[in-house]
């Protein structure tokens, strides 16, 4: 099964170089009779969460040995690729000391794949989520509390995440978490009851916390979000969190007056948060004021990169803030100390990616057609703005990618099967029929900086 790359990770033994200069999406394969669910990036790493094909999961099931090197349960497996210095791959055996992994390879077996429904990444770590959010299960770094297990200073395989804070004190049950959110150093929960719980790096407040129970200004732990108690409104609830290196951004959302609010913390030296350039940095929750909140437009996304911000709305719009020195918000100016409009050759705009220094724009009306800007997108469409179109090849066109997931350093381009994209069941269907290839819906494209 092919992946297709432009990076400065290696995944491939045989292309290890030209990948590390590759300007256009190449491919790469998955292990045959894998085909993709989801996919996660970090800083320099890709986590894929697999489903097996009848055929090998039979194959598999038929020698123990081969399944548990394979990582494989209720046909599910995790295949991982690029750094693993702290172990965030979780690969079994000589590879815990190997700093590349130049292939994908199978996460080491764990009881936890037999129910995992979703996986994340921060910087050098892995959260897999159990399908019923009653667990976590946490591999790679954790020197700043980033994956909530205390006093370890990085784990090689899947771990529990302790979530006694989630507990109720009168019934003893656990608060069902709904949504994860992983930053740089930084993991969020969300849970059914609405509270966040959160643990991580914590160095310019941007958790939320004012103060950590732990040296160094890192929660190492989940803890309740409680100074939220006195910002939200009421029938207001958090939506969504996106982390930077050292800001967040939270959307708030009022079902009942039908209205979002922005609220952010942290660093804001480029412009990170939007806060104007006379204010370095906030060390609690502050609204954020972007025009198009004023009307009745929903926000449909948020994203960080390391030092930039975008918000998009329903309506198609981006807006963006923070650094700008390798032209990540799609234009020439310097670094924005406000959330501005993009212009995107006047295209409504349907999903958003950042990554370290670099964004992808999605169409709405396409979800084939996207556009890159930043470190590594230099070859500008015109020069009012720093866009540029991402060519996946005529002889790709069959793949019918839909989605993109970034890393640090690159950018996973793949066909999510669960995603709205546009295609109407007649057109799907004549593209099925007109591809030559089988297991098209399976194939991933992977690009770098």
């Amino acid at each position: 099964m092919p992946f297709w790359c432009m990076v400065q990770i290696n995944l491939a033994n045989s292309e290890r170089e030209t990948l590390r200069n590759e300007k256009n999406p190449t491919k790469v394969d998955l292990p045959s009779g894998v085909s993709v669910r989801k996919v996660a990036c970090g800083f320099a790493h890709t986590i894929v969460m697999g489903l097996i094909s009848d055929e090998l999961s039979n194959e598999l099931n038929n020698n123990e040995g081969i399944q548990h090197q394979a990582g494989v349960s209720s046909m599910l497996c995790l295949l991982g690729c690029g750094t693993n210095s702290c172990s965030q791959l979780g690969q079994s055996g000589s590879s815990f000391n190997d700093t590349e992994i130049l292939n994908f390879s199978p996460v080491q077996n764990s009881k936890c794949l037999q129910e995992m429904g979703s996986i994340f990444c921060g910087c050098n770590f892995t959260m897999i989520f159990s399908k019923d959010g009653k667990s976590l299960h946490a591999m790679g770094d954790n020197a700043n509390g980033q994956i909530g297990l205390r006093n370890w200073l990085e784990v090689s395989m899947p771990n529990p995440v302790p979530l006694k804070a989630l507990q109720s004190s009168v019934t003893n049950e656990l608060d069902t978490i709904v949504k994860v959110f992983c930053g740089f150093d930084h993991t969020s929960v969300l849970c059914e009851s609405g509270s966040v719980y959160s643990t991580g790096k914590n160095n310019f407040k941007e958790l939320g916390f004012a103060t950590c129970v732990i040296q160094n200004d890192s929660q190492y732990t989940l803890v309740r979000v409680a100074c939220l108690d006195s910002i939200l409104q009421p029938n207001e609830r958090v939506e969504m969190i996106a982390y930077g290196e050292n800001h967040s951004l939270l959307l708030l959302r009022n079902n009942r007056t039908n209205t979002d609010r922005l609220i952010a913390c942290g660093d804001n030296k480029y412009g990170n948060i939007g806060l104007r350039a006379s204010v370095p940095s906030v060390s609690s929750f502050t609204p954020v004021e972007i025009d198009n909140l004023q009307s009745e437009q929903h926000i449909s996304k948020i994203a960080c990169g390391e030092f930039h911000s975008a918000v998009l709305f329903q309506n198609g719009e981006v807006w963006m803030t923070g650094k700008n020195s390798e032209r990540q918000l799609g234009f020439s100016n310097l670094d924005n100390y406000s959330f501005t409009k993009i212009d995107v050759f006047g295209l409504a705009i349907g999903d958003i990616a950042l990554g370290n220094s670099h964004s992808i724009f999605i169409s709405a009306l396409s979800r084939q057609v996207m556009f890159g800007s930043g470190r590594g997108f230099d070859q500008y469409i015109s020069q009012k703005c720093t866009l540029q179109r991402i060519d996946f090849g005529k002889e790709n066109s069959h793949m019918l990618v839909n989605h993109a997931i970034c890393g640090g350093l690159h950018t996973v381009f793949y066909r999510d099967q669960e995603m709205e994209d546009g295609l109407s069941p007649q057109r799907m269907k004549h593209k099925l029929l007109t591809c030559l290839r089988r297991n098209f819906l399976n194939d991933i494209s992977i690009t770098r900086e």
